[in-house]
């Protein structure tokens, strides 16, 4: 049985609304992000990264009684590409394991890159994440896929949800990434 840790958090999550990301939230978000992630990587690698690779216009902030408190950082960077990078990477020798299933499939098809969701620590388990989540099932698109780094321990919560692992590497600084997809048409 879940355990409610407040009955206000709780009921309240009720009314957190998914809405568009407008300009003057992107340093805001990027905060978040950073917050929730400064225990995979630095806050500033995480903010430049984050803010080159992200298209604003398709991401989605998670909002309650009027504060930020999560996000879905969404861009259209197809799969395919990256897989290619990363087979030629580990033929280079770059990266330790490289074992992808077959993925030629998705080169014809119109993919969404997940590349963050996040929910402030203080606001996880009231469902904000999951309302995040659910954005890209109704977005248009065949398909949605990302990257997850072990260290994070939710690879199991993204298959749960219906995400297929196609592959992991190690990256370079001896991470294990799992690549993960799910068709949505």
């Amino acid at each position: 049985m879940r355990k409610i840790l407040s009955w206000t958090l709780y009921n309240e999550s009720v009314d957190a609304q998914i809405l568009p990301v407008e300009n003057e939230d992107v340093p805001e978000i990027l905060e978040i992000c950073a917050e929730a992630l400064a225990h995979v990587d630095n806050p500033d690698r995480i903010k430049g990264y984050l803010g080159k690779a992200t298209k604003w216009s398709l991401s989605k902030k998670c909002v309650l009684n009027g504060k930020i408190i999560g996000a879905y950082l969404l861009n259209e960077f197809p799969i395919q590409v990256m897989l290619d990078d990363c087979k030629r990477l580990f033929k280079e020798g770059k990266f330790s394991v490289c074992d992808f299933e077959d993925y030629e499939k998705y080169r014809t098809l119109r993919g969404l890159h997940g590349l963050a969701l996040v929910v402030l620590p203080e606001f996880q388990k009231i469902g904000a994440g999951k309302k995040l989540r659910d954005v890209p099932l109704h977005m248009g698109y065949d398909y949605i896929w990302g990257m997850h780094l072990e260290t994070l321990k939710n690879i199991e919560q993204w298959t749960n949800f219906g995400r297929k692992v196609l592959g992991k590497f190690t990256d370079d600084e001896d991470e294990t990434v799992y690549i993960t997809v799910m068709d949505l048409k």
